[in-house]
């Protein structure tokens, strides 16, 4: 078979800007500048914390993070959590470039900081800078100093790893155009995904012999880096975790089965067992039967 001219492609000296086939959101032409879309503010409820995200594993990470704060009884951790529709281009309304010049979810803004001076709240993006943020703010599912390289190690590394199950998942999933260049891209991003799948099942292994010597019940709550209780590195790797597993299809084609990565999978089902993970991973999530569109307080999840 001849080689197709996108087979061919070979950089010229100079880019030539073109629109990607179904292009949107970041990925389209009109996101390489850092300008506004269009001019429409971002609403705003009665919380102190103001959560714009949408239910994808980075959107999940913050919205797990505050419904276990509030599970332990962190009352000043309520929340509103507003979607945003990057489908439609939604993070490039100036209201939400204001909270994060970057346009990706989720993002955050913290009213309690402005107090009664009317000062501007605090604005935190990045998915993972907001776990940091919160964590800090609580002071919960953050260990004490002499614990916390571990804890932010695994939280970068999973910073590092994202982009790579990104990568696997663009090709395997949405390309629809047969090339030799589409099995060299599904190669390296299916090596990278299971090579992280590999680390972190070995350090859930490492963790769980620490317990060994503990009783059967206290072997049952090891997490990536403590024992006892999560902490925000196992909130910033779960959800990536749980969209291969539960994507069969997926899971078929890495072969990420429980014989395979058995500690990978008994650490997703005890952070699945948790009222607070499962009530996030309800946050905005509009394409699950069982979620939520908006959260303004509990009663929502009675509600749907």
């Amino acid at each position: 078979m001849e080689p197709s001219p996108e087979d061919c492609y070979r950089p010229p000296p100079e880019w030539a800007p073109r629109e990607l086939p179904g292009a949107w959101g970041r990925e389209s032409l009109r996101a390489i500048t850092a300008t506004p879309w269009e001019d429409a503010e971002r609403p705003r409820g009665r919380h102190a914390l103001q959560l714009h995200s949408l239910g994808t594993p980075n959107g999940f990470k913050v919205s797990i993070l505050l419904e276990e704060l509030l599970e332990s009884g962190c009352a000043d951790a309520e929340y509103d959590a507003w979607l945003v529709n990057i489908k439609e281009g939604e993070q490039f309304s100036s209201g939400f470039l204001e909270i994060n010049p970057n346009a990706t979810i989720p993002a955050l803004l913290d009213y309690q900081t402005a107090g009664e001076s009317g000062s501007s709240p605090t604005r935190v993006f990045e998915s993972n800078a907001i776990l940091i943020y919160l964590a800090e703010k609580f002071k919960k599912f953050l260990p004490p100093v002499t614990g916390r390289a571990e804890v932010f190690s695994w939280v970068f590394w999973q910073a590092g790893a994202g982009p790579y199950f990104g990568f696997f998942n663009t090709y395997y999933t949405y390309w629809d155009q047969e090339s030799a260049y589409l099995r060299d891209c599904v190669d390296r991003g299916t090596l990278e995904v299971k090579r992280s799948l590999s680390v972190l099942n070995v350090q859930l292994e490492k963790q769980e012999s620490k317990s060994s010597t503990q009783t059967a019940d206290e072997r049952q709550v090891v997490f990536v880096c403590s024992i006892g209780e999560p902490t925000i590195a196992d909130f910033a790797i779960f959800p990536w975790i749980r969209s291969l597993r539960r994507r069969e299809k997926v899971a078929t084609f890495l072969n990420f089965k429980s014989s395979e990565y058995a500690a990978i999978f008994r650490w997703c089902d005890r952070l699945e067992s948790r009222p607070g993970v499962l009530r996030g991973l309800r946050v905005n999530a509009i394409l699950d039967p069982n979620g939520i569109r908006e959260r303004h307080s509990a009663d929502d999840f009675k509600a749907s």
